[in-house]
């Protein structure tokens, strides 16, 4: 699987029982992105 982001994102991180946002986040430049090697796999 390979997912490519070429411009400016966000996300949000939800708990779907209670609609409660767990984390939300903004990333500006995801060609600066550090690649997790872990992850590689997945």
């Amino acid at each position: 699987m390979s997912v490519t982001f070429g411009r400016p994102f966000g996300f949000l991180a939800v708990h779907h029982a209670t609609g409660l946002v767990l984390a939300a986040g903004w990333v500006t430049d995801p060609h600066d992105a550090v690649v997790d090697e872990r992850w590689a796999g997945w």
